[in-house]
């Protein structure tokens, strides 16, 4: 009776063992996030400097609202904060002011891109929406920086700039700029030589008569 006592002893002890042991591994490979809890402080305290990195205050960034990838910053983890860094800042609109902006829409690059499943990776990421369910995705809107480059006059520099204007009176600024990928001429509204060899055939058939 007794060795039987003293065998179920041990047999319970190592069992208790083992547990503890896978689940210590258990949880050392896999930890479990809390979930964020918005009305809890401590949620918010200290999570300034989680968000990606990258941001810093005073610099523009191009912007394509003609490629779907131009739109995926705006909402991508990644991209965010240098984002909404780049767009409190007055020198970002400037951009707006060149054509070389509005030449985007004739990139048929950019056209193409609406139809690729790729350019939506950022948007059909469960990660990314995860990521914004945590109070820290936030708190970069309490950077002061991000509000004073408002009140440095070097961000309106642009403006103030005769050759942002000029740039709608150079033919060249209304040209295309090639792509690695096709390898294509930059192609110039302006230039009827640009036009011509769209029809060249048409050009030569003309010639000979």
């Amino acid at each position: 009776m007794r060795k039987l006592i003293a065998s179920l002893i041990v047999a319970a002890g190592l069992t208790a063992g083992a547990a503890v042991t896978i689940a210590a591994e258990e949880g050392a490979q896999a930890p479990q996030a809390a979930v964020p809890n918005f009305f809890d402080p401590s949620a918010w305290m200290g999570a300034y400097g989680t968000a990606p990195q990258g941001a810093q205050a005073g610099q523009a960034m191009p912007f394509n609202p003609a490629n779907p990838a131009g739109w995926a910053v705006f909402i991508d983890p990644k991209t965010h904060e240098q984002t909404h860094m780049a767009f409190t800042n007055p020198a970002q609109y400037a951009q707006f002011m060149t054509p070389q902006f509005y030449m985007q829409f004739a990139d048929p690059n950019n056209m193409m891109a609406w139809m690729n499943p790729a350019a939506y990776a950022a948007f059909m990421n469960p990660a990314t929406y995860m990521y914004w369910m945590n109070p820290a995705a936030y708190t970069h809107m309490m950077n002061p920086a991000m509000y004073m480059q408002a009140m440095n006059p070097a961000a309106y520099n642009a403006y103030m700039n005769p050759n942002t204007y000029m740039q709608w009176m150079n033919p060249g600024a209304y040209a295309m700029p090639a792509t690695a990928s096709t390898g294509a001429v930059p192609f110039n509204f302006f230039d009827p030589n640009a036009w011509a060899q769209m029809v060249p055939q048409a050009s030569t058939e003309q010639a000979q008569q």
